[in-house]
């Protein structure tokens, strides 16, 4: 038992070792206020709840007060009035929010940036007598903006410093916005929602831009980011499906997660070689994207538009399945990243070559419009929800190589009915399965299927009365002629042969379609086994 706690003593003792100076922070009072100390700031994080008027210093201990944290100062009834140094930089998120006393605020000319909710359901905030011409301005920092009041061409007051979270949000009256100079730091959501706005300029002077800053302004079409920015955060150009140029500057060394999410519309943005990092979805549903990297980029490069590693062996994103609905994965390339082809909608089909070994988690989720994959001996993992969400897809071919499928890496493909294993049954058994595959381990498994005659169908279209249904035939050397047989139950009632590999059929009576390979019409002698799909 000693030697237990000996050895748990120990292990916190090792861990406590490795917690940077940085991280650590005293919690200590000065007069109303309370605050934590840090190796070279103070945060205010507390306040009392009977103060009054309050002065928060510029400095405490020899330290500069650099910021006031989340909720320091909210729901304090008694507040009337607060002054805010300039060595103060942030203010947290809800800071002041519902003090409801407070009237007077005076912000020092250092914020660069105010969080989310900061001065709402204060005093200052409900005085209409405080709102110009339907904007609340605090001391040069933009608060919020009334859209039932806003013209549709906005300046904003010169000198302003800041434009708070949400303080555009939603004003879809608003077709264009200057913005001054004296502007350092646009906050998250601060033009979120503004449907209308299909003009914006971001001077140099702004070092900042927050998340979904320009999230879902689907009107919005050219924007260029000035020198100045050097982190494109999560989400700020999100939804903005009418965007079709962006221009990203050199100073740039890292773009965020879901950056330019659903820009339906871009169809070519340049890496610069200073991106050194990029976050999870950054292109998805931008469908008719191509990529290009600056050759000097230490991280990332391309490959004909998809962007890839410095090496060019790991696929990070695809996003250009609308003008390029299959694709094979160039030989070379080793892994799929995670999230690769994330939502690809319109791709319908992929060949995998035999030199990738890893098929990443989330890979090809929600692509609904993948028909058919095609993997080749050498992957050896496929990751959790790799296929999740894949609808559309009908068949399969998994290698030998494959030990391991991840948790619901095919989850909801509810089209599935083909799984092609070219190893034996006995090693299917032998697979690492993940729970949630009951798409996949429900179709029917054809074991040793490398050399095994097949037709393959993908899933067919019905639109407008009638049915699409296109097919095409692996390992039969007469190739033969394929035919398409529609059934009501157990009654034929209608059939066609595929031209061109494919046929269409009325909708009407149709329940099942059967797709035959015949040697001929006429002998109408099976060359393999016919493939059914329910329509029905």
């Amino acid at each position: 038992m000693k030697k237990r706690i000996l050895s748990l003593t120990l292990a916190l003792a090792m861990i406590m070792a490795f917690v940077p100076n940085m991280i650590y922070a005293e919690e200590l009072r000065y007069g109303d206020l309370t605050y934590h100390k840090y190796d070279d700031h103070i945060e205010i994080t507390h306040c009392d709840t009977k103060a009054v008027s309050v002065d928060i210093p510029a400095e405490i201990d020899g330290l500069p007060v650099t910021s006031i944290g989340n909720s320091a100062f909210s729901w304090r009834g008694y507040l009337t009035s607060v002054t805010i140094p300039n060595s103060v930089t942030s203010i947290g998120d809800s800071a002041f929010e519902s003090c409801h006393s407070l009237t007077s605020v005076t912000i020092g000319t250092g914020v660069t940036s105010i969080g989310n909710w900061a001065f709402y359901g204060t005093a200052y905030y409900n005085d209409g007598s405080n709102w110009q011409n339907g904007v609340l301005y605090i001391d040069n920092c933009l608060i919020k903006a009334n859209n039932d009041e806003l013209y549709s061409n906005y300046t904003i007051n010169s000198g302003t410093r800041v434009i708070a979270y949400c303080a555009f949000r939603g004003c879809d009256n608003l077709t264009s916005v200057t913005i001054p100079s004296s502007v350092t730091s646009i906050c998250d959501e601060a033009f979120e929602d503004c449907t209308g706005l299909t003009s914006v300029t971001i001077p140099d002077s702004v070092t900042s831009i927050g998340g979904r800053a320009f999230a879902d302004c689907t009107g919005l079409t050219n924007v260029t980011i000035p020198d100045s920015i050097t982190i494109i955060d999560g989400g700020v150009f999100a939804g903005c499906t009418g965007l079709t140029n962006v221009t990203i500057p050199d100073s740039v060394t890292s773009i965020g997660y879901e950056a330019f999410y659903g820009c339906e519309s871009l169809t070519n943005v340049t890496i610069p070689g200073s991106v050194t990092s990029i976050g999870s979805w950054p292109f998805s549903c931008c469908g008719s994207l191509n990529i290009t990297v600056d050759e000097n980029n230490p991280n990332y490069s391309d490959i004909d538009g998809v962007l890839v590693n410095k090496d060019k062996t790991e696929i990070i994103v695809y996003a250009k399945d609308k003008i390029q609905p299959e694709y094979s994965i160039p030989s070379g390339v080793t892994s799929i990243g995670e999230i690769a082809f994330w939502m690809c909608s319109s791709l319908t089909s992929v060949t995998i070559p035999g030199s990738v070994t890893s098929i990443g988690a989330e890979a090809f989720a929600h692509c609904r419009g993948l028909t058919s994959v095609t993997i080749s001996n050498g992957v050896t993992s496929i990751g959790w929800d790799a296929f999740w969400m894949c609808s559309s897809l009908t068949s399969i071919t998994i290698p030998s190589s494959v030990t391991s499928i991840g948790v619901e890496a095919f989850e909801f493909c509810d089209s599935l009915t083909d799984v092609y294993y070219t190893g034996s049954e006995e090693q299917w058994q032998n697979i690492i399965m993940g729970y949630g595959n009951y798409s996949l381990t429900g179709a029917t498994i054809y074991y040793n299927s490398e050399s095994l005659p097949r037709i393959e169908v993908p899933k067919p279209v019905v639109e407008g009365g009638s049915i699409t249904i296109s097919a095409k035939t692996k390992n039969i050397e007469d190739e033969g002629e394929l035919f398409a047989v529609g059934y009501d139950g157990n009654k034929l009632t209608a059939s066609e042969k595929l031209q061109g590999g494919a046929a269409t059929l009325p909708a009407e009576d149709v329940q099942t379609i059967k797709v035959f390979c015949w040697d001929s019409l006429d002998t109408m002698r099976p060359l393999c086994e016919p493939k059914t799909i329910t329509i029905k």
